[in-house]
């Protein structure tokens, strides 16, 4: 038996809702802008870029020129993103009336690409003052 104790601890943690959509958009275009800043997640980046800017459209078009199927990967795409906020979100609102249900997860797609826009939004202002750092030979932080 070792003489290390091992201690689990389970902790919540509850965070107040933001007071406005604009504030929720403004916290997240201000995290990746320190990703941009310390060169973190590219790959993460790079994709979130490639699925709205590419994917998306793609499908999206070939489902409206081509043929319908083409619009299967985008309602799986969207179940798979949304699938784990409507799993916190549901037994929270379980004794909630059925018209602040049905606001409650009308808002998580567009809570999900706000964020992602934002995101994409800040990403590039923190590479920009990264590479300006890097040209006038400072770290600056």
């Amino acid at each position: 038996m070792s003489c290390f104790t091992v201690l689990r601890l389970k902790s919540i943690a509850y965070l107040r809702p933001h007071s406005s959509p604009k504030a929720f958009f403004r916290q997240y275009h201000r995290y990746p802008q320190g990703d941009g800043k310390a060169d973190l997640w590219r790959l993460r980046h790079i994709i979130r870029y490639s699925t709205y800017l590419v994917l998306i459209p793609t499908l999206f078009l070939l489902d409206l020129w081509h043929n319908p199927l083409w619009g299967s990967p985008l309602i799986l795409g969207a179940a798979l993103t949304l699938w784990t906020p409507y799993k916190r979100l549901l037994p929270m609102i379980a004794d909630w009336s059925m018209m602040d249900k049905l606001k409650a997860i009308a808002w998580v797609p567009i809570i999900r690409v706000t964020g992602d826009v934002a995101k994409m939004a800040g990403y590039p202002v923190g590479v920009w003052w990264r590479l300006r750092s890097l040209d006038r030979g400072s770290r600056g932080w």
